[in-house]
């Protein structure tokens, strides 16, 4: 399944030339992989990663939605966007979020990075109130007790 995964994000960013590093950051192999790009920045040329995160289980508890791309870059000489009318497949944001919950209140090394998210979804108003149950079932996965 692993080298299907490599295989597929070859093939769909090559054209858009991001190449994958074949180091892999491996978390857990049965359950999450994570894959690095490198690219070059079509502002300075210089090279730049991305990762993506693929995580097997558990499942969701809300049902994926299907989202349009919205390119906010565009090619520098035909000022055309980078992506045309592609749709993905996402999480909910709802389970985004208890995700995010859970990953800032079950590390065992904090990552700013989750309680930037959280500050930033609060600040647009998002409602954790409305999660909270998702929120204690996604600890409850990770079999985390709080203290």
């Amino acid at each position: 399944m692993l080298e299907q995964y490599k295989q597929l994000f070859s093939s769909l960013f090559s054209p858009i030339w991001f190449t994958l590093i074949e180091k892999r950051t491996k978390f857990n192999e049965d359950t999450q992989w994570i894959f690095e790009f490198t690219y070059s920045s079509l502002i300075d040329s210089t090279k730049e990663t991305i990762k993506i995160d693929i995580r097997i289980e558990p499942l969701l508890k809300k049902v994926p939605q299907y989202k349009e791309i919205i390119a906010i870059y565009q090619d520098p000489i035909t000022n055309q966007p980078f992506f045309h009318h592609h749709v993905l497949q996402v999480m909910d944001l709802d389970e985004i979020f208890a995700e995010k919950m859970r990953a800032a209140l079950t590390r065992n090394e904090p990552a700013i990075r989750d309680f930037f998210d959280i500050w930033y979804a609060k600040k647009q108003n998002f409602n954790f109130k409305n999660i909270t149950v998702l929120i204690h079932e996604k600890v409850a996965e990770v079999d985390f007790r709080y203290t």
